[in-house]
């Protein structure tokens, strides 16, 4: 008669289970113990697993940063277990259990390789950074030709990775510098830990800089008003070439 399967995700606050070379504390638990769970979970096609094998995931839960936790299946035989993501969350195969260790913010699939019978099956472990992964703004606007600046807070900028959806209407840097091209709309998304953040950029064409008159004649002692259109008068330097036929103010 085969042996129920029975799983059991533990986390328990200061508590020894199996066999490791050091006591560990654990985080809060869940627990799925039956082979009707094993039957009944859902499917999913993890294209992180190398023979792209089909994985049932039984449940999923929700940590912090640093949690160390532990997932064992009662099976006869090998089990070795591996992450879809170890930046997020990585797991040591430790007499047959999986030892967990949360690290960044983002989703991963514990997976158990339960080799002696042929299956896997998959925990996913959610973790939350309490300092909240957030991109600083969540649209802009630009006219054509200006630039903006995109951070992903409380994250490392060498692993935020920046994309345009559409590059002829703005593209970004790995910086997440946006430089708007033409006029139009794209989404810049910032991915961090598997994660996506996105920011949607309206871009407008400025308004053409244009001299109101290219020529004119004028009569010894007389005056001309030149102007600059779609420009800060400010910032605008007027000089003559030639002081001895006219001067510009």
């Amino acid at each position: 008669m085969r042996k129920a399967l029975s799983i059991a995700l533990s986390f328990i606050l200061v508590v020894t289970l199996t066999p490791i070379p050091l006591q560990r504390s654990y985080a809060d638990s869940f627990q799925a113990a039956s082979s009707d769970t094993l039957q009944e979970a859902q499917s999913l096609e993890l294209q992180a697993s190398s023979d792209s094998d089909e994985v049932k995931i039984l449940q999923s839960r929700t940590f912090k940063p640093g949690v160390v936790s532990k997932v064992s299946i009662d099976v006869e035989g090998t089990v070795v277990w591996s992450s879809t993501k170890p930046g997020v969350a990585s797991v040591e195969t430790i007499d047959n259990a999986g030892e967990i260790t949360c690290h960044a913010s983002g989703t991963a699939i514990i997976i158990a390789d339960c080799v002696t019978i042929g299956k896997k099956y998959g925990f996913k472990v959610i973790v939350n950074d309490p300092k909240a992964v957030a991109l600083s703004k969540k649209a802009i606007t630009l006219k054509t030709g200006k630039k903006a600046q995109l951070k992903l807070s409380n994250a490392e900028a060498s692993k935020v990775k920046w994309a345009s959806k559409n590059k002829k209407v703005a593209t970004v840097t790995k910086a997440g510098v946006v430089q708007a091209k033409k006029a139009g709309k794209t989404t810049v998304v910032a991915t961090y830990n598997g994660t996506k953040y996105t920011c949607k950029v309206t871009v407008k064409s400025a308004k053409a800089i244009a001299l109101n008159k290219k020529a004119i004649t004028l009569k010894v002692g007389k005056k001309a008003q030149l102007k600059l259109a779609n420009a800060k008068a400010s910032k605008v330097k007027w000089a003559s070439k030639n002081k001895k036929v006219a001067t510009v103010t």
